[in-house]
């Protein structure tokens, strides 16, 4: 009984020793202001593989992925509006927005900027690590 556990503690000790010391080649996740500090450039607004807008982040050690975290956008001069799934912008009346939603002092993202890459960090979400 003793030499069974003895052996089965000789193989596993290994096995966790490897898995605790293993090291990854960096950070799986970031934050937007972070990965800027670090000397990653952002590109324009485009759509990952599986349909999230956002911007790729790509330095000479990595891209990453970094989802939108804004809901409201001026897409037209004087127009507001939400994106639909498809593409299009449903137009919202700002004053009753600021009323109903007890914003004071609201100003939405204008879409030209956000399409350009010129992003506030609070336009910009989570940014995970997209493998190449």
């Amino acid at each position: 009984m003793k030499f069974s556990l003895f052996i089965r503690g000789f193989f596993l000790l290994p096995a966790l020793t490897l898995g605790a010391c293993q090291s990854t080649s960096g950070p799986s996740a970031g934050s937007y202001e972070a990965l800027k500090a670090q000397g990653y450039k952002i590109g324009s607004l485009t759509s990952s593989r599986g349909g999230a807008q956002g911007w790729y982040m790509t330095d000479t050690e990595g891209r990453y992925f970094c989802n939108t975290s804004f809901n409201i956008v001026e897409y037209a001069p004087g127009k507001v509006g939400v994106r639909t799934s498809s593409g299009r912008y449903i137009s919202i009346d700002v004053e009753a927005y600021k009323e109903y939603g007890g914003y004071d002092d609201f100003e939405a993202p204008k879409l030209t900027n956000l399409k350009a890459g010129r992003v506030r960090p609070q336009d910009v979400g989570s940014c995970k690590r997209v493998l190449t």
